[in-house]
């Protein structure tokens, strides 16, 4: 018998064997879980916890201006964090925490407007003096916190002035995109957890 005779005989058998182990029944002797749960009697419950797995541990916890995270680790963070705008259908960035954000005629000064009644988990309120403080930290202004991978992502920014509880402004060299860059990786924290070392 040939060299490729055999190996063809050999590759058929080994076919054969897979395909009759894979049709073998399970022991019929075990018995299932036929237990059942009316689902329309369930009941939501508070609280609880959930684990989700990552593929590196952030070192530098969950304070944004200073976490290095990967994807998944933003995947965690968008659910935790909310961004002063949001992609829309089309593809145009609008406002999400802040009700609206608008150039001037030469895109060097941005007014963004805040939504009024949003507050954090903690029951403090979003207002310009801490998103202020926000934009600071992730532009590497801010003492508490030490930005790490957003500073040169918010170079073009000269200034950032609260006008009042809900107006402020942001002073930059032309930048027709800013918009965009308050999305994203940009979460906005409480004024407690931005200054918790």
């Amino acid at each position: 018998m040939s060299q490729s005779r055999t190996s063809f005989l050999a590759g058929v058998l080994v076919a054969v064997a897979l395909v009759a182990s894979a049709c073998g029944g399970g022991d019929s002797s075990e018995a299932g879980d036929d237990a059942s749960v009316d689902e329309s009697t369930l009941e939501p419950v508070y609280g609880g916890e959930i684990a989700y797995g990552l593929e590196a541990e952030n070192n530098n916890g969950w304070c944004l201006p200073e976490a290095q995270l990967a994807i998944s680790g933003m995947q965690v963070a968008n659910a935790i964090y909310d961004t002063l705008t949001a992609q829309n259908a089309d593809g145009d960035y609008v406002g999400f925490l802040a009700e609206s954000v608008e150039p001037n005629e030469d895109f060097t000064q941005w007014t963004i407007t805040l939504r009024d009644g949003i507050t954090f988990h903690d029951g403090s309120p979003l207002n310009a003096e801490v998103v202020k403080n926000n934009l600071d930290a992730y532009r590497g202004e801010y003492p508490a916190r030490q930005a790490l991978l957003t500073m040169f992502v918010f170079e073009p920014v000269t200034a950032v002035d609260v006008v009042d509880d809900l107006t402020l402004t942001v002073t930059t060299t032309p930048w027709t995109t800013f918009p965009a860059y308050l999305s994203g990786r940009i979460g906005i924290m409480g004024q407690a957890q931005l200054d918790d070392p």
